[in-house]
């Protein structure tokens, strides 16, 4: 982004990474408890978790945060869908 030097830019990153492994990890315990529909759901969106690191590298700062707050939205929207259905 503009006028962010390396370092902010690399913090920015590093929180997303944080946000995104922290929902992942909320998820994964969630589905290890959940309905086989919360399981079919977690399938799909799973590899979009495991692909965003490397998505994550070989994009631009503003390219990635767009792409952290896409993956970020779908990771909440699973978590308030399926929060509860056990």
């Amino acid at each position: 982004q503009k006028g962010k030097t390396m370092s902010e830019q690399s913090k920015d990153l590093q929180q997303w990474r944080d946000k995104i492994q922290f929902l992942a990890d909320e998820i994964r315990l969630q589905t290890h408890l959940a309905s086989m529909e919360a399981k079919d759901a977690w399938s799909q969106l799973e590899p979009k978790v495991e692909t965003f690191e490397e998505e994550l590298q070989a994009a631009g700062s503003e390219a990635a945060q767009k792409l952290g707050k896409k993956l970020v939205a779908e990771l909440e929207n699973f978590k308030t869908v399926f929060s509860g259905n056990k």
